[in-house]
């Protein structure tokens, strides 16, 4: 049944500069081995952490670091990735993408390509609990929440049951895996 699920949908995975970055290729091998077809989007400060060639080993597709690398067919990487996208997923997330993503300040790929995207987005913050725990980022995933952008965990719709380990190595606290958007079970 995972690999049902799982098999052919084209998923973004954007990874930021957090320590557990380099779970993220973890995360990335194991949804190409359900059969996804996995497009990671690098932040600069990601590259501090792990590597493209990592992604673009176990992936078999180009990385994009910035708005203007020229990967894919349309040269605009962002938005055709976005356009195709039947998941997104920002593991890990830092404080600072969450601020980007609640304000919607696309200085960089990872929200150009959430903002042109109707894909369902997968969130898993990854900073210190007390960061986490911070009125600034509770502020921002508050915001979020009052959008009706968040989904809580505890719906438990079937890809996050499917995923949820994986996210876990990555997100520092069982609580801070966020869903937002519609359900992913809408888009799948």
């Amino acid at each position: 049944m995972k690999e049902k699920m799982i098999d052919k949908k084209n998923i973004i995975l954007c990874v930021t500069g957090s320590i557990a970055a380099y779970k993220s290729v973890y995360l990335s091998s194991a949804l190409v081995k359900s059969g996804a077809n996995v497009q990671v989007i690098l932040s600069k400060s990601a590259k501090n952490f792990v590597g493209e060639s990592s992604f673009s080993g176990i992936t078999h597709n180009p990385v994009i670091t910035g708005y203007y690398d020229s990967k894919t067919d349309l040269s605009i990487d962002h938005i055709d990735v976005a356009k195709k996208a039947d998941l997104i997923v920002v593991a890990p997330a830092t404080a600072n993408i969450l601020a980007k993503i609640s304000l919607g300040i696309s200085s960089d790929p990872i929200v150009g390509c959430i903002l042109a995207s109707k894909a369902p987005v997968i969130v898993a913050p990854a900073m210190d609990g007390d960061m986490y725990n911070s009125p600034q980022v509770q502020k921002h995933i508050n915001e979020l929440k009052r959008r009706q952008q968040i989904v809580n965990k505890f719906q438990e719709p079937s890809l996050y049951k499917y995923i949820k380990d994986e996210l876990l190595l990555i997100s520092n606290n069982e609580g801070n895996i966020l869903w937002y958007w519609k359900e992913v079970d809408d888009y799948l």
